[in-house]
């Protein structure tokens, strides 16, 4: 039983922002990147760097490194769940500014978000069925 449930965020248009990301990263990066979020889910607020690392204003980053690339996965906690925002490739030593500002703003956006049990359950629900399964989700990957 994990820890801590984590879910996606899920635009009100329907988009998923990590996602859309997600199936645009090598299978070895996306295999990291599982890897990692059954750690978090595992280890909940206890998980730690190398990991996972806090950057501030209440986002965290999930580090996923493939040769000399760095894949980034930001997320937030949300009514004790852990919220995906968004994945990129990192290209500079810090993290740029404008992901930072995007995941916050989903997190913004989450407030705004009432949900009702049985849609929390079901975004859990459908977290279980990706990490099982991600080529189910997604256009498989390179």
């Amino acid at each position: 039983m994990p820890q801590i449930d984590v879910i996606f965020y899920q635009k009100t248009s329907g988009r998923v922002p990590f996602l859309e990301g997600f199936e645009t990263i090598p299978k070895v990066a996306q295999a990291g990147t599982i890897a990692k979020i059954k750690y978090l889910q595992r280890e909940g607020r206890d998980a730690k760097r190398p990991m996972v690392a806090y950057l501030g204003d209440k986002i965290y980053e999930i580090r996923v490194q493939v040769q000399r690339n760095e894949y980034r996965t930001l997320f937030f906690y949300w009514e004790g769940k852990a919220v995906l925002s968004h994945i990129f490739m990192k290209k500079t030593d810090d993290v740029p500014r404008d992901e930072k500002k995007r995941a916050i703003s989903h997190m913004m956006n989450m407030g705004d978000m009432p949900r009702e049990e049985e849609e929390i359950k079901l975004a859990v629900a459908q977290m279980t069925e990706f990490l099982s399964d991600p080529d189910r989700f997604t256009g498989g990957g390179e």
